[in-house]
């Protein structure tokens, strides 16, 4: 009897997996920064996602204990317009890349909770997926001037040039 409920224990396992929102994510991340401005203006963070699986990844948010509040966003510049909107989720295509960069997608971080991250920390950002999986990403905090996160940049060197926009 007791073996006849764990085969059927097992069996409902094996279905659980095989179900979308219970399988594995595919997504993987890299290359997480975040671009600090000064005093209590939002910070931006920027990740370079991987998605190898068979089928597309959405993201639909994101989440840190460092800030009270993470959006989706997208900057654009049109006819010499800026202009950022929050968007309601991200699709990473099946076996395929999608970079949140600077002036294109990104994190909008607000309400960071003290004490207030500082360049050089590194800040944990849960990125949430659909069918329930989420993703913990260390983003290391770099200066207002930055343009990336720092790993392509000359030791000993600094990025150099003005704040773009998030």
């Amino acid at each position: 009897m007791l073996r006849r409920h764990l085969l059927c224990l097992a069996g409902l396992g094996l279905l659980a997996c095989s179900l979308p929102g219970f399988a594995a994510t595919s997504v993987t991340a890299d290359h997480g920064w975040i671009r600090l401005l000064p005093g209590n203006l939002p910070a931006a963070g920027y990740v370079q996602l991987h998605n190898e699986g068979d089928q597309a990844a959405m993201l639909t948010s994101a989440s840190s204990p460092r800030y009270g509040q993470v959006m989706l966003h997208l900057s654009s510049n049109r006819n010499g317009n800026a202009s950022m909107q929050m968007v309601d989720q991200l699709s990473i295509h099946a076996r395929s890349q999608l970079r949140l960069a600077p002036g294109s997608f990104h994190l909008m971080l607000s309400q960071a909770s003290a004490p207030a991250p500082k360049v050089g920390d590194k800040v944990m950002i849960s990125l949430h997926f659909d069918g329930g999986q989420s993703l913990q990403v260390p983003f290391v905090v770099r200066p207002a001037y930055a343009e990336d996160d720092g790993s392509t940049a000359p030791a000993g060197s600094a990025s150099s040039g003005t704040a773009p926009s998030p």
